[in-house]
């Protein structure tokens, strides 16, 4: 791998590509020495709806497509971390061509003149934020296929902010202009039922759970027509884990009855919700998650302090340093959810 390939570690948010010509998007914030986890997004096909520089390339959507692709054709990004005790996704670094910085593609569009439609908007809706909160722009980051050169007309705008205080002032001014008429909005029914659709979410959750919970968040919407999703990611130093500090041990899906306790991490990814289990419902009854964490976007801002809560997951055992703890992963799997039940 050339030195020069990661300036910096590897956030969520980013995207990788490899001498296989697959791009892949990152996940989490930890991550072994010798891989970076990132899961396949982007793959090389004569027939693929996206086009750069005259290569052909096909998304792959659901998890276990991605899964499936890289177990067919390229098993050396499928690995046993001993650190999550599980089978993951992960570039060997020695595989990485480039690594595609969200903060990057800031600098290179707002200093360009020849912007196609979708990128213009992109800057606008970057622009609005930061007049918003009066953030710099080093804070702000493009991820998603605008980031890659892959994207579409019908792409989503996929933007990142980089710090616990950034994110918490960019939500706090989307509420306010929320309120407001204007060129954010947030989804309409027939909007709702497409994206339940697209996330393959019909059999976990009813639409009506669906509209309820996903209407209330204000990280994801519609912008002059484009729907967009904001991705809250904590800076390095904001990080006090590190890969290997703490060992995972996986015990099965559980579906569990509780209540949130403390939401002061959901609007980031990962999210982490603070819970009391009250009843398990299914899997292991010696279980007792105080935690649901998520790697998936669509899981922010999910439930609130004092909200009564059902979900279903994997459940990992951490042990580490400070003492051991259960939680519960929401996202991995189709079948999982994470329904708000009131107060």
């Amino acid at each position: 791998m050339n030195n020069n390939a990661f300036p910096r570690q590897a956030l969520e948010g980013d995207f990788i590509e490899t001498t296989d010509s697959l791009i892949l998007d990152v996940k989490g914030l930890l991550h072994p020495p010798d891989r970076v986890i990132a899961y396949v997004r982007y793959v090389p096909h004569p027939h693929g709806e996206r086009l750069r520089q005259g290569q052909r390339f096909r998304k792959l959507y659901d998890l276990d497509e991605r899964r499936s692709f890289l177990s067919e054709c390229f098993r050396d990004y499928l690995y046993f971390d001993p650190v999550f005790n599980r089978e993951m996704q992960g570039v060997p670094r020695n595989k990485v061509v480039k690594h595609y910085d969200p903060s990057d593609k800031v600098r290179q569009m707002t200093g360009s003149s020849t912007l196609d439609r979708l990128e213009a908007r992109s800057v606008e809706l970057l622009d609005l934020l930061r007049s918003a909160t009066n953030l710099p722009t080093a804070h702000f980051g493009i991820s998603g296929s605008l980031l890659v050169g892959l994207h579409t007309h019908a792409s989503d705008l996929d933007l990142v902010l980089y710090g616990r205080d950034s994110g918490t002032r960019v939500v706090e001014a989307l509420e306010t202009i929320l309120l407001r008429s204007g060129p954010i909005r947030r989804y309409r029914a027939a909007e709702l039922w497409r994206l339940r659709e697209s996330r393959l979410m019909s059999k976990s959750v009813t639409f009506e759970d669906f509209v309820r919970l996903e209407e209330r968040k204000s990280l994801q919407g519609v912008f002059c027509e484009s729907e967009y999703f904001i991705r809250c990611v904590k800076n390095p130093n904001e990080i006090s884990e590190r890969y290997g500090d703490n060992t995972y041990l996986p015990l099965g899906q559980t579906a569990i009855e509780g209540i949130v306790v403390n939401d002061s991490e959901a609007i980031f990814t990962p999210s982490i919700y603070a819970i009391k289990c009250n009843r398990v419902l299914e899997g292991p009854e010696d279980i007792d998650p105080s935690q649901i964490v998520s790697f998936r976007g669509r899981f922010c801002q999910q439930a609130k302090t004092g909200e009564r809560i059902l979900a279903k997951g994997l459940v990992e055992r951490v042990m580490g340093p400070v003492g051991e703890y259960s939680r519960l992963v929401i996202g991995e799997g189709r079948n999982d959810y994470f329904i708000v039940r009131g107060r």
